[in-house]
């Protein structure tokens, strides 16, 4: 699909210059009705979600690496399904409209991305191989895998998915009121994205330099919606992100405990950090200066 073209002032607040953010004037808006959504969406996600995970806990289920994938992830089923309904219940909006200006969705864009980012991130992984010699291993087993990896397919789109269609759909467009400029509302898109991932187990390994890491995948994952107008690219790049570690390559201590290809023992903040930075320059690149093509209207030339 294309991206609508861009016929205001460039001195024009962002929001007014960005078919993208423009959506968030739809149906029914204003501060009440953030606030209602916003509240009603993170009770759902936080406290109803956690429910089949706390049961899993209480009946000493959470052991099982499968169970605990699922219950782990059944929240963002709730976060998915209660996002949907404020959209059109609170709002009176097509939850399309938080992936592009016409509510409609590129199957082509997110392939794409996702594509290019999981070859990356097997490069990178190689990368952390070679500059921390020993660390990772060979954790293979055939049958776990193949159990596992359904539910992967499954449940990581909708994890990775509901994840992006909250922080860089709803909030990005909402948040576009309070900043005029891309470099504010992607720095406020990225310190919203960070916190809830505070909580996670890996923030152990060095809390500075992982917060620091999951700001940056925010604030990246934030440009590239604001560059495409879209968030298809966003959304292949999270999933592509996630599958890859869960499925390839995994790490100890991981929030998404996995019976993955490879396990790495060791966790390098600063090389993740400099390592995704480093990745995202290169994808930038790709997206949007080597593979111009996707950027134009379906069946232009």
């Amino acid at each position: 699909m294309s991206i609508p073209a861009n016929n205001t002032s460039p001195d024009a607040p962002l929001r007014d210059s960005n078919p993208f953010l423009q959506n968030a004037r739809e149906g029914r808006h204003g501060i009440r009705w953030f606030l209602a959504t916003t509240f009603f969406v993170l009770i759902c996600w936080q406290v109803i979600g956690a429910i089949p995970y706390l049961i899993a806990i209480t009946l000493g289920w959470s052991e099982d690496p499968l169970i605990s994938f699922i219950a782990l992830n059944s929240s963002f089923v709730v976060l998915l399904a209660s996002l949907v309904f404020a959209m059109h219940r609170v709002h009176h909006r097509h939850p399309l409209t938080l992936v592009s200006p016409d509510g409609s969705f590129s199957l082509r864009r997110a392939l794409t991305a996702g594509s290019l980012w999981f070859v990356i991130t097997l490069l990178n992984c190689l990368l952390d191989a070679v500059v921390h010699p020993g660390s990772y291993h060979l954790s293979f087993n055939l049958a776990d895998w193949l159990l596992f990896m359904p539910a992967a397919i499954i449940l990581i789109p909708i994890q990775a998915g509901s994840e992006e269609l909250l922080f860089r759909g709803y909030f990005l467009q909402q948040t576009a009121f309070l900043s005029k400029n891309k470099w504010g509302l992607a720095t406020l898109s990225g310190s919203i994205f960070a916190v809830p991932h505070f909580f996670n187990p890996e923030m152990q390994q060095g809390f500075f330099l992982t917060a620091l890491f999951y700001f940056a995948f925010g604030w990246v994952m934030a440009m590239i919606t604001l560059k495409s107008c879209r968030l298809e690219y966003a959304l292949g790049v999270h999933i592509a992100n996630n599958l890859t570690t869960v499925l390839i390559a995994n790490y100890t201590g991981s929030a998404l405990p996995s019976p993955a290809i490879f396990t790495a023992s060791i966790v390098d903040p600063s090389f993740n950090l400099l390592a995704f930075l480093g990745s995202a320059a290169l994808l930038w690149i790709l997206l949007f200066h080597l593979l111009p093509s996707l950027n134009k209207p379906k069946g232009s030339s």
